[in-house]
This record gives C-alpha cells, structure tokens and sequence, in this order.
C-alpha cells in the first residue's frame, strides 16, 4: 500500500507537470499578444519554482523530512538538467527557438522554490 502512495501522491504529479511543460514546449503561438506580467520570462520562474518543488517532494519523500543540502543540490541539478532539455527540444519545433535566457530564468524559478521550501521549514516550529 505505502508504494502506492508513494507512485500516486509523489510520482504523478511530477510526472504529469513535466508531461504538461513538455506539452507546451511544442505550442506555437499564434501571435504576440501583450505580456500582462512584470517581466517575458516570469512564466519561466513560476513555471520551474513549481517543478522545484514537486521535484523535491519525491526526492526528499514529501515535505516533512528535514531539508538536506545534498537534496536541495539534487532537485537543482535535475531541475536544470530539465529546462536545459527543456530549451533544446524547443530547437526542434518550427517556430520555437532555444533561449538561453529561458534557461536562466528556469534556473531563477528553481533556486527560488528551493527558497521557499527553506523558508517554510524555518517557520516550523521543532517537535518537543
């Protein structure tokens, strides 16, 4: 029972949201519409702060064992090994193009969901 919940509640997510990025790698738009957000690459950040976080969720196995550094190292490699591949497979598609600025701003979303984990786990408060 537990790897069943170890696939359904850890696995598929992470799992489906890179099927989804993937998904959208291969849309074309149609045309420039106005970017309502900050800054082009925002959806970049968001995008991959999410990754980060589902990524750290199966590597660490959830959110409630303590944070490691050598796990926080792993979730930013695989991450960025990703938006890497992310960008190549773009190079592929007609109409798309490899950015590396993409990659960077990928790579901005992740070390920004690490930050978060890091954060939401000072608040805790330790067990007595």
């Amino acid at each position: 029972m537990k790897q069943v919940k170890i696939l359904f509640f850890l696995w598929l997510p992470l799992i489906g949201y890179m099927m989804a990025i993937f998904f959208l790698s291969t849309q074309v738009p149609s045309k420039k519409i106005p970017f309502p957000f900050p800054f082009p690459n925002f959806f970049h950040i968001v995008e991959y702060l999410i990754l980060a976080l589902l990524m750290f969720r199966v590597v660490n196995g959830g959110f409630q064992e303590k944070i490691r550094v050598k796990t926080s190292a792993l979730v930013a490699c695989f991450s960025l090994i990703y938006a890497i591949s992310d960008e190549f497979h773009q190079s592929f598609i007609p109409g798309r193009n490899a950015d590396p600025w993409d990659v960077l701003a990928d790579f901005a979303g992740i070390v920004v969901g690490l930050m978060v984990i890091f954060a939401l786990q000072r608040r805790r408060k330790p067990s007595l």
